[in-house]
């Protein structure tokens, strides 16, 4: 009796561990992290522009908006050099199967690439009805901010080698 009794509570805790098997805590890698990281910051930024322009308002609206709020959050004091550091390590944050190359940069002036700008990006963006021109506003309208708290100019302009954007000081 005490075998059948034995029995039956493995076999009843046998059972609750290969339920449980069901799921697993994936193990991704750190390049799988960093796309899905990617991924999710670029779609957060195009359901903003979406929402603003449920609401009437433009893409350069909800950038400057959000460079607003967020520019708050930089370090003033870090200047030019902070700035530009940070610039560069977000661009390349931004276009995970893309390049990001200087092509000309002074004490008070860098002009930078960015080829291949994140290429997922462009199947996300008619479903939330929201234009390639939408998003590169919004992101230029939301770096304008936090550039311009700082006291330097800020620029992208899309072109067929890619994104190019310039940071000067004033």
């Amino acid at each position: 009796m005490k075998k059948l009794i034995v029995f039956l509570c493995v076999s009843l805790f046998a059972l609750g561990v290969v339920a449980q098997e069901k799921f697993v805590v994936p193990t991704p890698t750190d390049l799988e992290k960093y796309q899905s990281s990617a991924w999710q910051w670029n779609g957060a930024y195009i359901i903003l522009i979406s929402y603003a322009k449920s609401l009437g308002k433009s893409a350069e609206d909800a950038g400057s908006s959000v460079g607003d709020i967020v520019k708050l959050t930089w370090n003033k004091e870090a200047g030019y050099d902070g700035f530009v550091k940070s610039m560069l390590y977000i661009w390349v944050t931004f276009a995970p199967q893309g390049v990001v190359e200087i092509k000309e940069q002074t004490d008070k002036k860098i002009i930078f690439n960015v080829k291949n700008f994140y290429s997922p990006l462009e199947g996300a963006l008619a479903d939330y009805n929201v234009t390639y021109e939408d998003y590169l506003k919004f992101l230029n309208n939301y770096v304008l901010q936090i550039a311009e708290y700082i006291g330097l100019k800020y620029s992208q302009k899309n072109a067929e080698e890619g994104l190019i954007v310039t940071i000067e000081k004033k």
